[in-house]
């Protein structure tokens, strides 16, 4: 089962139940497995990849301990660990869904959680962010209401609205 995939430059990254993440290239008409990460999570949720003009990072998403390794995509090696035990230019930003349905805001730099918000009654299922044009963040859980919800200059989340969907 593949649960994350991902294609960047000319590779391909994905990440399967074995918690493996490969990164792979095509060359002489097949696919080979140039770099690994290892991802103990191997639950629903899967990596996360994120890249801007400078950098590209691999997002290891929460083992057992609730920690997130951060890797360089470029050099395969570990960048940062965020680990929800800590308190709270151009800085990269990770926004992070708990079994709790806690949404928490983290300065991926200065490896702290700058804000936790609860949203949702039951773990966050889903979560997604538009940071160009509106600024605002939807998330889901298993039950029929999407939250929307914005951050704040000072590097709060702010409850938008939330919207109750229905299979027609």
């Amino acid at each position: 089962m593949i649960m994350f995939l991902c294609y960047y430059k000319s590779s391909l990254l994905s990440q399967g139940r074995d918690g493996m993440i490969n990164v792979w290239n095509y060359t002489s008409c097949e696919w080979i497995v140039m770099r690994k990460f290892s991802n103990e999570n191997v639950g629903f949720c899967a990596s996360e990849f994120f890249s801007d003009d400078n950098n590209a990072f691999l997002f290891a998403l929460a083992d057992e301990r609730c920690v997130i390794n951060v890797y360089s995509y470029e050099t395969g090696n570990s960048w940062h660990r965020l680990e929800g035990a800590k308190l709270a230019g151009k800085k990269i930003f990770l926004l992070k869904g708990y079994e709790n349905g806690f949404i928490s805001l983290w300065d991926c730099e200065s490896e702290t959680e700058l804000c936790c918000k609860k949203f949702h009654n039951d773990p966050v299922m889903c979560l997604d962010f538009e940071s160009k044009h509106f600024v605002k963040g939807m998330s889901g859980s298993v039950d029929k209401d999407l939250e929307t919800w914005t951050i704040t200059k000072d590097f709060q989340l702010e409850k938008l609205l939330q919207v109750q969907i229905t299979n027609p």
